[in-house]
């Protein structure tokens, strides 16, 4: 009879052990959450970081969200490499950082900020850098 409950706790553990582990896997957030938790990420980061070390502060993977139904989207948002006037090529990574009223598309000028990495060092974010950077002012 020992052994039974024995055995009956350890499933009755496993289950709910595998079941939390699903709720946990399959939270979803909704968009302004996404964009508040990265804002908050963006005043731990200061210029100078290597990239792995602000990936780690920003996170990666894809966020699962939660409007008039169920999707995800990749966090970071998109990553570009872009040549300067200067011709040094940069890295531009985005995160969805602002959701605008319209929720058809992710609009990066609008609801991402740029993060620009040069040799795998952050330089600097925000729009206004990367318009400087473009038009050859950095």
């Amino acid at each position: 009879m020992i052994i039974i409950r024995k055995i009956f706790l350890l499933i009755l553990i496993i289950l709910v052990s595998g079941c939390a582990g699903w709720i946990a896997t399959f939270h979803y957030h909704t968009a302004e959450e996404v964009a508040k938790k990265n804002r908050k990420s963006l005043l731990l980061i200061s210029g100078g970081m290597k990239k792995e070390k602000v990936l780690s502060i920003m996170g990666t993977g894809s966020v699962a969200l939660r409007f008039e139904g169920y999707y995800s989207i990749p966090n970071p948002y998109k990553i570009e490499n872009m040549e300067a006037v200067d011709g040094q090529v940069y890295e531009i990574i985005y995160y969805f950082t602002y959701q605008a009223d319209d929720h058809d598309s992710v609009d990066l000028e609008k609801e991402c900020t740029p993060l620009i990495f040069k040799n795998d060092i952050l330089i600097d974010w925000g729009k206004t850098a990367l318009e400087d950077l473009i038009k050859g002012r950095r």
